[in-house]
């Protein structure tokens, strides 16, 4: 849905949506082209609050956070919890292949079923489980693993889904080809679903950049440092490459996590038609 950035006064123009600030002290998906892309919280923020996170996902960072997120949201970055004097272990990230799309996918829906995006979309709680996980593995299939930017652990406990500078906009011929497997997972709710993503893309950046679509943890598994790990490659590459990271967070008490990451809030994009607030993130690349 799906965690240490410059000051906003540092921060382009060009990448900050004019809108409302969110308050002092308050606390990710893929776009298609003319459809956005999932505002799933990068969740698991973990680590230091361990979606997005997401950790969009989506939902989990390490120390304890007055706003750590609960059990179930994509979220990147619930309080990671370990016995005192125990240094922390670094989760295994691997790779994800063709092969982990359904225990991924599987994991992400977990991960999301209580996100405030998620919810707003999917409003039959009973069904919502079901529709995630076939959300989650059309983008998968059709987008994220072709890139090869798709980042879980050996037991799939979580996953970072991750858009290279220039894909964060899903081509047209991948939105005709899979939208049958969208409206199927999607049903009655798909244009609200539209609706709402369409109006989250208007916000997105134009500056090239690697984008965070979803990043999330099964909420057994938050707290334990699994979100901060699997958003490592990609921001180390940033890194590397000094290149920016983009996300959105659909959840107040996923910031700071992502703040540890070097992310900076730029904005505050209320969804329309009563829906919650999404947090707009941009992260600098650290010097080399």
């Amino acid at each position: 849905m799906l965690y240490v950035g410059q000051p906003l006064s540092q921060t382009p123009d060009s990448i900050i949506p004019r809108v409302r600030e969110p308050p002092p002290n308050g606390g990710g998906f893929s776009r298609p082209a003319a459809v956005s892309s999932a505002v799933v919280d990068p969740a698991d923020p973990d680590g230091d609050p361990d979606p997005g996170d997401g950790d969009p996902a989506a939902a989990d960072p390490g120390a304890a956070d007055p706003g750590a997120a609960k059990p179930g949201e994509a979220d990147p970055g619930a309080a990671e919890r370990r016995p005192p004097g125990r240094p922390p272990v670094t989760p295994e990230v691997v790779q994800a292949t063709a092969a982990d799309r359904r225990p991924v996918a599987e994991a992400l829906a977990a991960a999301f079923w209580d996100d405030p995006v998620m919810q707003f979309i999917l409003r039959e709680g009973d069904s919502r489980q079901r529709r995630l996980t076939r959300l989650f593995t059309v983008l998968l299939r059709g987008h994220y693993l072709p890139l090869g930017t798709v980042w879980t652990t050996p037991d799939h406990d979580g996953a970072a889904l991750w858009a290279p500078p220039g894909h964060a906009i899903i081509p047209a011929p991948t939105i005709v080809r899979y939208l049958p497997g969208m409206l199927g997972a999607l049903g009655r709710n798909a244009l609200r679903a539209l609706r709402t993503l369409n109006h989250v893309d208007r916000h997105h950046p134009k500056d090239p950049h690697w984008y965070l679509g979803v990043l999330g943890t099964r909420p057994s598994r938050q707290g334990r440092g699994i979100g901060s790990a699997l958003l490592g490659p990609v921001l180390d590459r940033c890194d590397r490459e000094q290149l920016p990271a983009y996300l959105e967070s659909s959840k107040y008490q996923n910031l700071a996590f992502y703040r540890r990451h070097g992310f900076e809030v730029t904005g505050e994009i209320p969804l329309p038609s009563g829906g919650p607030t999404v947090w707009p993130m941009w992260r600098e690349p650290r010097p080399r």
